[in-house]
Protein backbone atom coordinates (compact mmCIF):
# COMPACT_ATOMS: atom_id res chain seq x y z
CA UNK A 1 0.00 0.00 0.00
CA UNK A 2 2.54 2.62 0.76
CA UNK A 3 4.22 2.17 -2.72
CA UNK A 4 0.75 2.51 -4.18
CA UNK A 5 0.37 5.54 -2.64
CA UNK A 6 3.63 6.48 -3.44
CA UNK A 7 3.17 5.95 -7.06
CA UNK A 8 -0.46 8.02 -6.58
CA UNK A 9 1.13 11.45 -5.45
CA UNK A 10 3.87 11.64 -7.80
CA UNK A 11 1.58 11.10 -10.84
CA UNK A 12 -1.17 13.49 -9.42
CA UNK A 13 1.62 15.85 -8.81
CA UNK A 14 3.04 15.62 -12.08
CA UNK A 15 0.13 14.17 -14.32
CA UNK A 16 -2.30 17.26 -13.48
CA UNK A 17 0.68 19.71 -13.93
CA UNK A 18 1.13 18.05 -17.42
CA UNK A 19 -2.76 17.86 -18.03
CA UNK A 20 -2.65 21.81 -17.16
CA UNK A 21 0.06 22.85 -19.45
CA UNK A 22 -1.50 20.88 -22.20
CA UNK A 23 -5.21 22.73 -21.86
CA UNK A 24 -3.38 26.31 -21.45
CA UNK A 25 -1.39 25.02 -24.71
CA UNK A 26 -4.59 24.08 -26.87
CA UNK A 27 -6.45 27.38 -25.49
CA UNK A 28 -3.51 29.33 -26.58
CA UNK A 29 -3.21 27.61 -30.03
CA UNK A 30 -7.50 28.07 -29.84
CA UNK A 31 -7.89 24.20 -30.22
CA UNK A 32 -9.84 23.87 -27.33
CA UNK A 33 -13.28 25.52 -26.69
CA UNK A 34 -15.17 25.79 -23.35
CA UNK A 35 -17.34 22.73 -23.74
CA UNK A 36 -16.71 18.74 -23.61
CA UNK A 37 -13.49 19.17 -24.87
CA UNK A 38 -11.89 21.43 -21.73
CA UNK A 39 -14.92 19.65 -18.99
CA UNK A 40 -12.84 16.62 -19.93
CA UNK A 41 -9.36 17.75 -19.80
CA UNK A 42 -10.68 19.42 -15.99
CA UNK A 43 -11.69 15.88 -15.25
CA UNK A 44 -8.68 14.30 -16.97
CA UNK A 45 -6.31 16.31 -14.67
CA UNK A 46 -8.28 14.60 -11.51
CA UNK A 47 -8.16 11.04 -12.84
CA UNK A 48 -4.94 10.92 -14.25
CA UNK A 49 -3.15 9.48 -11.02
CA UNK A 50 -5.85 6.46 -10.86
CA UNK A 51 -5.48 5.29 -14.33
CA UNK A 52 -1.40 5.31 -14.18
CA UNK A 53 -2.20 3.02 -10.61
CA UNK A 54 -5.29 0.94 -12.47
CA UNK A 55 -2.08 0.34 -15.55
CA UNK A 56 0.48 -0.95 -12.30
CA UNK A 57 -2.21 -2.93 -10.69
CA UNK A 58 -2.53 -4.88 -14.37
CA UNK A 59 0.38 -6.27 -13.61
CA UNK A 60 1.90 -4.75 -16.74
CA UNK A 61 5.55 -3.20 -16.97
CA UNK A 62 3.53 0.36 -16.77
CA UNK A 63 6.81 1.95 -15.30
CA UNK A 64 10.16 2.62 -17.75
CA UNK A 65 12.07 3.83 -14.50
CA UNK A 66 14.97 1.91 -12.97
CA UNK A 67 16.34 2.60 -9.89
CA UNK A 68 18.82 -0.04 -10.42
CA UNK A 69 20.37 1.54 -13.63
CA UNK A 70 22.97 4.25 -12.19
CA UNK A 71 22.83 5.94 -15.76
CA UNK A 72 18.91 7.22 -15.37
CA UNK A 73 18.36 10.22 -12.47
CA UNK A 74 15.27 12.08 -11.76
CA UNK A 75 15.82 15.57 -11.83
CA UNK A 76 13.77 18.85 -11.61
CA UNK A 77 10.09 18.33 -11.50
CA UNK A 78 10.84 14.37 -11.37
CA UNK A 79 12.47 14.36 -8.34
CA UNK A 80 10.63 16.68 -6.24
CA UNK A 81 7.19 14.85 -7.24
CA UNK A 82 8.76 11.47 -6.29
CA UNK A 83 10.25 12.79 -2.78
CA UNK A 84 6.95 13.83 -2.08
CA UNK A 85 5.43 10.93 -2.81
CA UNK A 86 7.87 9.05 -0.67
CA UNK A 87 7.07 11.16 1.61
CA UNK A 88 3.36 10.60 1.60
CA UNK A 89 4.13 6.66 1.16
CA UNK A 90 5.41 6.33 4.51
CA UNK A 91 2.37 8.46 6.05
CA UNK A 92 -0.13 7.06 3.66
CA UNK A 93 -2.59 6.36 6.20
CA UNK A 94 -3.11 9.84 7.79
CA UNK A 95 -3.33 11.61 4.45
CA UNK A 96 -5.62 8.91 3.15
CA UNK A 97 -7.57 9.17 6.74
CA UNK A 98 -7.70 13.36 6.47
CA UNK A 99 -9.14 12.86 2.90
CA UNK A 100 -11.72 10.74 3.82
CA UNK A 101 -12.74 12.79 7.07
CA UNK A 102 -12.62 15.94 4.45
CA UNK A 103 -15.14 14.55 2.50
CA UNK A 104 -17.26 12.93 4.70
CA UNK A 105 -17.57 16.05 6.36
CA UNK A 106 -18.38 17.98 3.77
CA UNK A 107 -21.19 15.59 2.77
CA UNK A 108 -22.73 15.87 6.43
CA UNK A 109 -22.48 19.33 6.60
CA UNK A 110 -24.45 19.63 3.13
CA UNK A 111 -26.53 17.25 4.26
CA UNK A 112 -27.79 18.67 7.60
CA UNK A 113 -28.33 22.13 6.19
CA UNK A 114 -30.42 20.91 3.05
CA UNK A 115 -32.49 19.08 5.61
CA UNK A 116 -33.27 21.91 8.35
CA UNK A 117 -33.82 24.08 4.92
CA UNK A 118 -36.65 21.87 3.90
CA UNK A 119 -37.67 21.28 7.45
CA UNK A 120 -37.93 24.76 7.76
CA UNK A 121 -39.77 25.93 4.49
CA UNK A 122 -41.47 22.80 3.55
CA UNK A 123 -41.98 21.79 -0.33
CA UNK A 124 -43.68 24.44 -2.43
CA UNK A 125 -47.36 22.56 -2.77
CA UNK A 126 -48.89 21.91 -5.94
CA UNK A 127 -51.56 24.27 -7.84
CA UNK A 128 -50.38 26.67 -5.04
CA UNK A 129 -49.06 28.61 -8.35
CA UNK A 130 -50.56 27.12 -11.37
CA UNK A 131 -48.86 28.99 -13.36
CA UNK A 132 -45.54 28.10 -12.24
CA UNK A 133 -46.57 24.62 -11.78
CA UNK A 134 -47.43 24.48 -15.82
CA UNK A 135 -43.89 26.01 -16.51
CA UNK A 136 -41.74 23.63 -14.34
CA UNK A 137 -43.78 20.73 -16.24
CA UNK A 138 -43.74 22.24 -19.74
CA UNK A 139 -39.58 22.58 -19.00
CA UNK A 140 -38.88 19.26 -17.87
CA UNK A 141 -41.34 17.45 -20.73
CA UNK A 142 -38.87 19.09 -23.03
CA UNK A 143 -35.82 17.92 -21.20
CA UNK A 144 -36.68 15.19 -20.65
CA UNK A 145 -36.25 14.96 -16.67
CA UNK A 146 -38.79 14.30 -14.17
CA UNK A 147 -40.36 17.37 -12.63
CA UNK A 148 -38.71 18.03 -8.93
CA UNK A 149 -39.83 19.05 -5.95
CA UNK A 150 -39.47 23.11 -5.40
CA UNK A 151 -38.53 24.97 -2.01
CA UNK A 152 -39.45 28.41 -2.09
CA UNK A 153 -37.41 30.43 0.43
CA UNK A 154 -39.02 33.90 2.08
CA UNK A 155 -35.49 35.73 1.03
CA UNK A 156 -36.31 39.31 -1.07
CA UNK A 157 -33.83 38.80 -3.40
CA UNK A 158 -33.16 36.48 -6.28
CA UNK A 159 -31.81 33.02 -4.77
CA UNK A 160 -32.04 29.74 -6.95
CA UNK A 161 -30.08 26.70 -6.62
CA UNK A 162 -30.45 22.80 -7.62
CA UNK A 163 -29.17 20.07 -4.73
CA UNK A 164 -30.13 16.31 -4.25
CA UNK A 165 -28.91 13.45 -6.39
CA UNK A 166 -31.74 10.58 -6.51
CA UNK A 167 -34.53 13.20 -5.78
CA UNK A 168 -33.62 16.85 -6.94
CA UNK A 169 -35.18 19.65 -5.37
CA UNK A 170 -34.99 23.59 -6.63
CA UNK A 171 -34.76 26.08 -4.08
CA UNK A 172 -36.13 29.91 -5.53
CA UNK A 173 -36.88 32.87 -3.75
CA UNK A 174 -40.19 34.46 -3.31
CA UNK A 175 -38.37 37.43 -4.70
CA UNK A 176 -37.31 35.33 -7.81
CA UNK A 177 -40.80 34.54 -8.93
CA UNK A 178 -41.87 38.20 -8.00
CA UNK A 179 -38.67 40.18 -9.55
CA UNK A 180 -38.32 38.28 -12.84
CA UNK A 181 -40.90 38.35 -15.43
CA UNK A 182 -42.05 34.94 -16.93
CA UNK A 183 -39.35 34.74 -20.05
CA UNK A 184 -36.73 35.66 -17.47
CA UNK A 185 -38.20 32.92 -15.00
CA UNK A 186 -38.17 30.24 -17.70
CA UNK A 187 -34.65 30.57 -17.68
CA UNK A 188 -33.72 30.08 -14.88
CA UNK A 189 -36.21 27.05 -14.18
CA UNK A 190 -34.67 25.37 -17.28
CA UNK A 191 -31.01 26.37 -16.28
CA UNK A 192 -32.10 23.90 -13.01
CA UNK A 193 -33.51 21.67 -14.74
CA UNK A 194 -30.82 21.28 -17.39
CA UNK A 195 -28.40 20.85 -13.84
CA UNK A 196 -30.91 17.83 -13.01
CA UNK A 197 -30.62 16.73 -16.32
CA UNK A 198 -27.03 16.56 -16.82
CA UNK A 199 -26.72 14.73 -13.05
CA UNK A 200 -25.00 18.08 -12.14
CA UNK A 201 -25.22 17.02 -8.13
CA UNK A 202 -23.63 13.39 -8.85
CA UNK A 203 -21.00 14.88 -10.25
CA UNK A 204 -20.25 17.69 -8.61
CA UNK A 205 -19.94 14.96 -5.74
CA UNK A 206 -17.28 13.01 -7.42
CA UNK A 207 -15.03 15.72 -8.61
CA UNK A 208 -14.82 16.89 -4.96
CA UNK A 209 -14.00 13.44 -3.65
CA UNK A 210 -11.42 13.44 -6.35
CA UNK A 211 -10.31 16.94 -5.29
CA UNK A 212 -9.62 15.90 -1.71
CA UNK A 213 -7.60 12.90 -2.23
CA UNK A 214 -5.02 15.13 -4.17
CA UNK A 215 -5.69 17.68 -1.53
CA UNK A 216 -1.85 18.56 -1.27
CA UNK A 217 -2.09 19.80 -5.08
CA UNK A 218 -3.56 22.97 -5.97
CA UNK A 219 -3.91 22.13 -9.31
CA UNK A 220 -6.32 19.59 -8.11
CA UNK A 221 -8.39 23.03 -6.25
CA UNK A 222 -8.15 24.45 -9.65
CA UNK A 223 -9.23 22.07 -11.86
CA UNK A 224 -12.35 21.22 -9.44
CA UNK A 225 -13.70 24.82 -9.52
CA UNK A 226 -12.89 25.42 -13.25
CA UNK A 227 -15.24 22.29 -13.68
CA UNK A 228 -18.26 23.80 -11.49
CA UNK A 229 -17.98 26.93 -14.13
CA UNK A 230 -17.63 24.82 -16.90
CA UNK A 231 -21.26 22.76 -15.37
CA UNK A 232 -23.15 26.09 -15.24
CA UNK A 233 -21.86 27.11 -18.80
CA UNK A 234 -23.05 23.93 -20.11
CA UNK A 235 -26.81 24.20 -18.53
CA UNK A 236 -26.32 27.81 -19.90
CA UNK A 237 -25.96 26.14 -23.33
CA UNK A 238 -28.76 23.42 -22.32
CA UNK A 239 -31.22 26.34 -21.02
CA UNK A 240 -30.61 28.48 -24.31
CA UNK A 241 -31.33 25.63 -26.66
CA UNK A 242 -34.68 24.75 -24.56
CA UNK A 243 -36.12 28.12 -24.47
CA UNK A 244 -34.61 29.66 -27.54
CA UNK A 245 -34.39 33.61 -26.14
CA UNK A 246 -30.18 34.03 -25.53
CA UNK A 247 -30.72 38.00 -25.36
CA UNK A 248 -33.38 37.08 -22.19
CA UNK A 249 -31.82 34.72 -20.81
CA UNK A 250 -28.26 36.69 -20.60
CA UNK A 251 -30.61 39.82 -19.07
CA UNK A 252 -32.09 37.03 -16.58
CA UNK A 253 -28.06 36.64 -15.60
CA UNK A 254 -27.49 39.85 -15.28
CA UNK A 255 -30.66 40.71 -12.87
CA UNK A 256 -30.08 38.04 -11.00
CA UNK A 257 -26.45 38.86 -10.22
CA UNK A 258 -28.11 42.81 -9.72
CA UNK A 259 -30.84 41.58 -7.25
CA UNK A 260 -29.15 38.83 -5.62
CA UNK A 261 -30.14 37.99 -2.20
CA UNK A 262 -27.76 38.38 0.85
CA UNK A 263 -28.85 35.16 1.96
CA UNK A 264 -25.75 32.98 0.70
CA UNK A 265 -26.13 28.99 0.51
CA UNK A 266 -22.17 27.24 -0.03
CA UNK A 267 -23.05 24.09 0.06
CA UNK A 268 -21.08 21.14 -1.92
CA UNK A 269 -22.96 19.37 -4.25
CA UNK A 270 -25.53 22.28 -5.05
CA UNK A 271 -25.45 24.18 -8.46
CA UNK A 272 -27.22 27.82 -9.10
CA UNK A 273 -27.85 30.08 -11.23
CA UNK A 274 -26.24 33.16 -10.54
CA UNK A 275 -22.90 31.16 -9.41
CA UNK A 276 -19.98 31.94 -9.44
CA UNK A 277 -20.04 35.63 -9.92
CA UNK A 278 -17.08 36.08 -10.56
CA UNK A 279 -17.69 34.29 -14.28
CA UNK A 280 -21.16 36.51 -14.71
CA UNK A 281 -19.42 38.58 -17.54
CA UNK A 282 -18.03 35.40 -19.58
CA UNK A 283 -20.96 33.57 -18.91
CA UNK A 284 -23.12 36.30 -20.69
CA UNK A 285 -20.27 36.68 -23.73
CA UNK A 286 -20.81 32.90 -24.20
CA UNK A 287 -24.43 33.31 -24.82
CA UNK A 288 -24.45 35.60 -26.88
CA UNK A 289 -21.70 34.33 -28.98
CA UNK A 290 -23.89 32.13 -30.58
CA UNK A 291 -20.50 30.36 -31.50
CA UNK A 292 -21.08 26.87 -33.45
CA UNK A 293 -21.55 23.65 -31.35
CA UNK A 294 -18.04 21.96 -31.14
CA UNK A 295 -17.73 18.36 -32.73
CA UNK A 296 -17.83 15.84 -29.58
CA UNK A 297 -16.06 13.47 -31.50
CA UNK A 298 -13.19 15.50 -32.00
CA UNK A 299 -13.38 16.59 -28.50
CA UNK A 300 -13.24 13.01 -27.09
CA UNK A 301 -10.06 12.60 -29.37
CA UNK A 302 -8.03 15.04 -28.32
CA UNK A 303 -9.16 13.91 -24.66
CA UNK A 304 -7.68 10.12 -25.87
CA UNK A 305 -4.45 11.95 -27.15
CA UNK A 306 -3.66 13.73 -24.09
CA UNK A 307 -4.44 10.55 -21.76
CA UNK A 308 -1.89 8.78 -24.02
CA UNK A 309 0.85 11.55 -24.08
CA UNK A 310 0.50 11.94 -20.43
CA UNK A 311 0.39 8.52 -19.31
CA UNK A 312 3.95 7.79 -21.35
CA UNK A 313 5.17 10.51 -19.48
CA UNK A 314 4.03 9.14 -16.09
CA UNK A 315 6.03 5.47 -16.95
CA UNK A 316 9.28 7.91 -16.72
CA UNK A 317 8.95 8.62 -13.04
CA UNK A 318 9.16 6.15 -10.21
Amino acid sequence: MPSLFHSYITYGLLGSLLVVVFILALQGLGGLKEGIGRKGLLQLSLVIPLAGLFLACLGADFSHYRPDDPGRHLQGLFAIACLAGRFAGQNWTYLLGAATALTSLQLFRSFVKIRRLVARFGFFPPGADPALDALIERLATRLGVSRPKVVVLPATGVVSFTFGVICPVIVLSRGTLELLNQDELEGVLAHELAHIKGRDAFKGWITLALRNLMFFNPLAHWAHQALRVEREMAADDLAVSVTGKPVTYAAALLKAYRLSSPVRFSLAGTSGFGWPKADLTRRIDRVLALEPPEDPMQSWIMIGMVLFVVLYFLSFVC
